[in-house]
């Protein structure tokens, strides 16, 4: 009844008094170094309250997404300008995208050895398997999770160092540590609500 009639709140119908809104911005190039990185402009626009940078002039980027700073404001739309006032460039460097071609993959650097767990001998195995055997390469295009409700939370301490986390989460028990890690807190001292999910098909777990 509350979905049907719009009266269920999802995380993102959490907006206290004195909440503030944040938004990153992320790398759009899938290997380069930031050449250089201005958030002074974000920082002059009135109603910004916060600029924290993740990776900074010469960190080296090797994956599309990657975050590079974060703004915090009184509203969307004002952090959505910060965003954009903040002044980045990168250079551009050479970056593999085919992971079918596991050769040009070992040349570029990108694949990782074998850990020490992995247990058994698959040749010998295979030889004395009674089976026929088919070896080949085998995937599938990209399936993205395409969730109603958007990933996202709200935060409110209460009290001293106990923090109250709407989350949409498909893992209530198991992300109140993932706040207190960073934080410097007690897990026991997070709380995490999460009445009501749009969606998560596997997608939010973190």
């Amino acid at each position: 009844i509350e979905k049907a009639s719009g009266s269920a709140k999802f995380s993102s119908d959490i907006n206290t008094e004195g909440t503030l809104y944040a938004k990153v911005l992320t790398c759009n190039h899938a290997h380069a170094k930031i050449a250089s990185l201005d958030v002074e402009p974000a920082k002059n626009i009135e109603g910004v309250r916060a600029v924290h940078i993740f990776r900074d002039t010469g960190a080296e980027i090797r994956w599309d997404g990657t975050l590079i700073a974060a703004v915090a404001a009184d509203r969307p739309d004002i952090a959505s300008d910060a965003i954009r006032a903040i002044k980045v460039t990168y250079e551009v460097l050479e970056h593999f995208v085919d992971e079918a071609d596991l050769e040009a993959a070992k040349k570029a650097g990108r694949t990782k050895k074998p850990n020490d767990a992995q247990k058994g001998d698959v040749a010998a195995a295979l030889k004395k398997a009674k089976a026929v055997i088919n070896k080949g390469y085998y995937g599938i295009h990209t399936i993205s999770h395409c969730c109603l409700e958007s990933h996202g939370s709200h935060c409110e301490w209460e009290g001293e160092g106990k923090l109250h986390a709407h989350l949409s989460t498909q893992n209530v028990s198991g992300t109140g540590g993932q706040y207190a890690g960073p934080l410097g807190l007690d897990a026991a001292d997070v709380t995490v609500n999460s009445d009501y999910t749009g969606g998560g098909f596997g997608s939010k777990f973190h």
